[in-house]
């Protein structure tokens, strides 16, 4: 039998290995949260936890007036939380089951099809027409777009996100996506013109910046009567790469890794599920 556990002993170790996986954008939340979170149950052990202390916590940030949004990502994180406690032995398990508030839903990405994207590359200029290409194939964040080097591109179609000495991804891993040969010959020509490390640079040898590129895509967006505002347009191409690959039958297991994302959930959260494809799951059954 383990020693009794308190919710605030658990907090600063969970802090500390999530410097292995997440920037310092989602650590900064994860330590704003976890503050809330020890607040109301950092005394208490884990062992005397109940299902009507999850729901205290839930009635306390309710007539603080957070929304349900609000109040889930707190959720998440404790749910992050205990989970990680019991994987790593400090619990012997969970106090209690943590399910999310209805919430509204947030209003959905529309999902760009092959007539599209293959506007968007037509009216785009370079660079950013292979940027638009490559994100289409690959799926890949914004800022791995731009921190892409030579040394990522291979010749059988390979491209890598990999850290550079002044940048690492997101997930702090290097992850590999394959891409057709039409593309990989487009970026193969183009890296014997260029004289720059960067695959995307600008016309001084150097990186875009996230910022630029993304205005650029946009106005790309407008020519291409494609352009919705208030969704953040290259973002929008990952959003539909990955729900497509779904639609194709790609298993959701091998987008989470194309994708980069830890959780599964954050990978759920990036699909739209068409009427047509819920309607056609049962004939994929073997009965």
């Amino acid at each position: 039998m383990s020693s009794p556990v308190l919710f605030s002993q658990l907090v600063n170790p969970f802090l500390e290995s999530r410097k292995v996986y997440n920037k310092k954008r989602t650590l900064d939340g994860y330590r704003f949260t976890s503050a809330v979170l020890v607040e109301f149950f950092g005394k208490r052990l884990i062992e005397d936890l109940t299902g009507d202390d999850l729901q205290g916590f839930i009635s306390i940030r309710k007539g603080k007036g957070l929304s349900a949004n609000s109040i889930n990502r707190e959720l998440r994180v404790l749910k992050v939380l205990l989970r990680w406690s019991e994987d790593t032995g400090r619990i012997e398990k969970l106090p209690f089951k943590i399910r999310l508030l209805r919430a509204p839903k947030k209003r959905t990405t529309k999902v760009l099809g092959k007539e599209e994207i293959e506007k968007l590359i037509q009216v785009a200029h370079e660079p950013f027409r292979g940027i638009i290409m490559v994100a289409a194939y690959t799926a890949f964040r914004n800022e791995e777009l731009v921190n892409l080097s030579w040394e990522d591109i291979e010749e059988d179609g390979r491209i890598t996100v990999s850290p550079k000495s002044d940048w690492t991804p997101k997930s702090h891993q290097a992850r590999s996506a394959y891409v057709p040969s039409h593309v990989i010959n487009y970026l193969m020509k183009k890296k014997e013109r260029s004289s720059s490390l960067w695959v995307f640079s600008n016309r001084q040898g150097k990186r875009y910046t996230v910022t630029s590129v993304c205005k650029a895509v946009s106005g790309i967006f407008k020519t291409a009567g494609v352009f919705i505002e208030g969704q953040a347009n290259l973002h929008r191409i990952r959003s539909s790469a990955a729900t497509q690959m779904l639609r194709g039958g790609v298993d959701i297991i091998s987008i989470q890794h194309l994708l980069g994302h830890e959780s599964i959930e954050t990978t759920q959260r990036y699909l739209s599920t068409g009427e047509e494809q819920l309607r056609g799951v049962a004939e994929k059954l073997p009965w």
